[in-house]
């Protein structure tokens, strides 16, 4: 089969470095950046797995040309940090924070067109001549990539961010609060709790398609300060609780018009996480 930039995106989206490694790429294949020369597929994927440690990284590519031989693409890379990242490459990232970067990058297949042989990039500096980093929420890797930036926004208390995944007359249905209409009244509402009171949520499960979206998950409600009004459960500065829960969206144009939200079981806690604690990603 010729190489499938489409398909390659798809897998490279997916986060299986390891797969897309051996898949697309010649045992022998170069790969040479600005300050990076490669070869092979041991070195190729060590470089790929020390990139993304803490790094979320998503290609959009906006033109691609082919030739019998080679394949010509500009591309916009989103770099989502996942852990704090001060000497990432392109610029220092804290948690929940992203760049985009546009590539150039030239593909050499190999004689039979099917996989890569040699790949060579060229950058411009970080956010520089690039598409705003996507919002919508698609079934396809990029698009679950979207909603895993929506998370971590929320979960970072990025009031700016997080937002922009609603529709305007985005429905919120507490079971602590009642039901919230509207970007605005919704934001201004997560802006006032986290203030005293930060929410993590650790997806187990995600599953989407054009419409709907559902989500099993765990929420951690951590208090920076003290909350003794808390819906869910007052907690003293420093302490946490948390519970499991199935949490489902309707979506309309890749946005989140309806959030419905039922609780799995009994509240965990009050107890005082350690350093660093979280509640562990297993999907």
């Amino acid at each position: 089969m010729p190489f499938d930039h489409a398909a390659y995106a798809e897998l490279f989206n997916s986060g299986d470095d390891e797969t897309l490694v051996k898949r697309y790429f010649t045992e022998d294949a170069v790969f040479s950046g600005s300050s990076t020369d490669l070869k092979g597929h041991d070195q190729i994927l060590a470089f790929l797995n020390q990139a993304h440690d803490g790094i979320r990284e998503t290609m959009r590519p906006q033109v691609v040309t082919r030739s019998a031989t080679h394949i010509a693409a500009e591309i916009d890379m989103d770099f989502h940090a996942t852990e704090d990242r001060p000497g990432f490459a392109f610029r220092p990232l804290s948690r929940g924070e992203f760049t985009t970067v546009k590539f150039f990058v030239t593909y050499e297949l190999d004689p039979t067109g099917e996989r890569i042989a040699g790949l060579r990039t060229a950058t411009w500096e970080a956010d520089h001549g690039v598409t705003p980093a996507p919002t919508r929420i698609r079934p396809d890797a990029a698009g679950k990539r979207a909603f895993q930036d929506y998370l971590l926004s929320f979960s970072v208390a990025n009031t700016e961010r997080f937002p922009q995944f609603y529709t305007d007359d985005v429905e919120l249905r507490l079971p602590s609060v009642g039901v919230l209409r509207g970007r605005e009244t919704i934001a201004a509402y997560y802006d006032g709790m986290f203030r005293s009171v930060r929410e993590t949520l650790t997806a187990h499960a995600i599953v989407v398609d054009e419409d709907r979206l559902a989500l099993e998950a765990t929420s951690r409600f951590t208090a920076i300060e003290d909350a003794p009004d808390f819906s869910i459960s007052p907690l003293k500065r420093g302490e946490s609780v948390e519970g499991d829960y199935f949490i489902h969206y309707t979506l309309r144009d890749g946005r989140i018009r309806r959030i419905g939200i039922a609780r799995r079981g009994p509240m965990r806690g009050p107890f005082i996480a350690e350093p660093g604690e979280s509640a562990e990603a297993v999907a």
